[in-house]
């Protein structure tokens, strides 16, 4: 009995233990996310959007920004395809890119992606060596297409990331290099107030994706580059 008692009280105090505040074991990290994961969202888009593609056309590709993104309205002079899959990082934009980009023979590319790349702690260069995949990969594929690549905004959500933002630069030089194929566009400054940071105004309540009047500072940025 001593014995079982003993073990008894151990057991018991273990379990104290465990429930106790800041000693309760942590849920397990989140899974990190696989090119594998964007599978169902891209067979839907090529259900929804059977190639070919208009010859004047302007094809949309990247995350939910771009998935989000009334392109109708924002563009009502333009036609437009939008292949924009949440979620996504520039690594899965170069896995499916036969499927969601070289498939339709676009002339004309919007691009919009290494957001959530940041936000999983892929390294600025890291980003830039899949942007330059991309890009390489259109010059390669489509000699006639020309590529815009949006900047990445700045949003309340992940301001404390703004300092690895240094991806803009390196990808905005690796456009100068292509001869005039790809523009990258500085969708970074318009979404910024007078102080600097990101103006809440433009964005919906998650603090994280643009409202109506963040992608008007959008449009009015790109509309005339695409006419």
């Amino acid at each position: 009995m001593a014995v079982r008692l003993r073990d008894g009280l151990v057991a018991g105090a273990l379990l104290v233990w465990l429930v106790q505040p800041g000693c309760a074991q942590k849920a397990p990290p989140k899974k990190p996310k696989e090119t594998a994961d964007f599978a169902g969202d891209v067979a839907r888009l090529e259900a929804k959007n059977p190639p070919p593609l208009a010859a004047d056309a302007v094809l949309f590709v990247g995350s939910s920004s771009i998935r989000r993104w009334d392109l109708a309205a924002a563009f009502p002079q333009l036609k437009t395809l939008n292949h924009g899959f949440g979620g996504s990082r520039t690594v899965d934009l170069n896995h499916f890119a036969p499927r969601l980009v070289l498939a339709y023979q676009p002339r004309r590319l919007v691009v919009y992606e290494a957001d959530n790349d940041i936000h999983e702690d892929f390294t600025p260069e890291a980003v830039a060596r899949e942007a330059d995949r991309f890009l390489t990969l259109v010059a390669d594929k489509l000699p006639e297409a020309k590529t815009w690549w949006l900047a990445i905004k700045p949003c309340p959500a992940r301001r404390k990331e703004m300092d690895r933002h240094q991806t803009n630069d390196l990808i905005r030089k690796r456009c100068a290099t292509s001869g005039g194929k790809a523009v990258f566009v500085d969708t970074w400054t318009p979404i910024l107030g007078p102080d600097g940071q990101p103006a809440p105004t433009l964005f919906l309540e998650d603090k994280l994706h643009l409202n109506e009047a963040g992608y008007a500072r959008w449009q009015a940025v790109l509309d005339p580059l695409l006419k």
